[in-house]
């Protein structure tokens, strides 16, 4: 587990950059020692794959507005060691509460919907990691925006135009 809010309030959030180890044997918790971390997160998306894990976006202390992170990392539990697999440079822009699985077939993560910082809000896309090559590919468009805002958090019926997505992984 990386991350998290350390946070009792509900309107200010603490970002947490440490990472911890659950022992199914012992039951016990332990906190991993770990070498060039991250930047500390809440809201982000993790998914273990090959004996790694994998973490993408989320955001700091603003994870109200933003800006969101947009960057990817792995860590390699047996070394501690983090990884920067990409900067956030190109690719899905920075989002909280997204989701992020390993395709199957072991060569790719997706990453679908979460929250932009952008005029949209919750998306609904669908992006691909290359594991072996690196670099983002974006699969599926999803919703994009049709009307303006009437205010934060006040929309018309016409926000949106959603685009339905179904997805088969084999």
């Amino acid at each position: 587990v990386y991350g998290g809010n350390a946070s009792t309030d509900g309107l200010a959030f603490t970002p947490l950059g440490d990472t911890w180890s659950f022992d199914l044997v012992s039951e016990q918790w332990s906190q991993l020692s770990t070498t060039n971390d991250p930047p500390a997160r809440l809201f982000h998306a993790a998914a273990a794959h090959g004996g790694l894990v994998h973490v993408f976006g989320g955001g700091d202390e603003n994870a109200f507005i933003g800006p969101f992170f947009r960057d990817l990392w792995t860590l390699d539990p047996e070394t501690g060691a983090w990884t920067l697999l990409d900067d956030g440079q190109s690719g899905p822009p920075g989002m909280t509460w997204p989701d992020l699985v390993a395709d199957p077939s072991g060569e790719r993560l997706l990453l679908w919907s979460g929250h932009d910082d952008g005029v949209l809000g919750n998306v609904n896309t669908l992006w691909s990691f290359d594991l072996a090559g690196g670099g983002w590919s974006q699969l599926e468009i999803g919703d994009v925006q049709d009307a303006p805002a009437n205010g934060f958090c006040d929309f018309p019926v016409d926000f949106d135009k959603v685009k339905a997505l179904v997805v088969g992984i084999s």
